[in-house]
């Protein structure tokens, strides 16, 4: 997913990355293979050639920032099939005085959870974080990421797809379980109530 959008390229938005397409410049490969290419100048057909060479080492080493510096974060969500293995899940709990009382961390296969006056501690839920390229949350780039950065002092450079503004672009509205719903992802009857 990540060699077919040009987006992270200086000067280049949607309309152009569109333009490219249609042209039949669908990733990168086919952009370094052409000469020349229609509404971009010799000059800045230079630039980006270096720069989709530097991206190919930065996917093949697996250092997401190099893209996530570079593109919106309503974008991220083209990291996620690159980093996916890379990834974890994270949701947190909070109480009425802003503590953090529960960090769960999913990495696809195990779960992880930190729960407060049991074994929450902020060491451990950052050395478990950063061992992720990738962080997917739900509506978590607003609340549980600087939670997570200022209670815990987690690293804030791991990008972070969030999934609530990604279903919104889609049409989605609500929280996690109105989505959930209007996808047909069915909770098991006893987290039925839980939000």
């Amino acid at each position: 997913m990540l060699t077919r959008t040009f987006l992270f390229l200086e000067r280049i938005g949607y309309r152009r990355e569109r333009k490219l397409w249609q042209q039949g410049i669908s990733d990168w490969e086919e952009f370094l293979n052409k000469e020349k290419i229609r509404g971009i100048s010799k000059k800045y057909k230079k630039i980006y050639d270096r720069e989709l060479e530097l991206a190919y080492f930065h996917l093949k080493n697996k250092i997401p920032y190099y893209f996530s510096y570079r593109m919106r974060k309503a974008d991220y969500w083209r990291l996620y099939r690159d980093f996916e293995k890379e990834a974890c899940y994270i949701d947190i709990e909070t109480d009425l005085s802003g503590d953090i009382t529960l960090v769960t961390i999913y990495d696809g296969r195990r779960i992880k959870t930190y729960v407060k006056d049991i074994n929450l501690k902020p060491w451990e839920v950052r050395e478990e974080i950063s061992r992720y390229k990738l962080v997917v949350i739900f509506f978590g780039s607003v609340f549980d990421v600087p939670y997570l950065r200022y209670k815990l002092g987690v690293n804030s450079r791991i990008p972070n797809f969030d999934l609530c503004f990604a279903f919104r672009r889609l049409g989605f509205r609500g929280g996690l379980k109105e989505v959930e719903k209007a996808i047909g992802v069915n909770r098991d009857e006893e987290i039925e109530g839980l939000r």
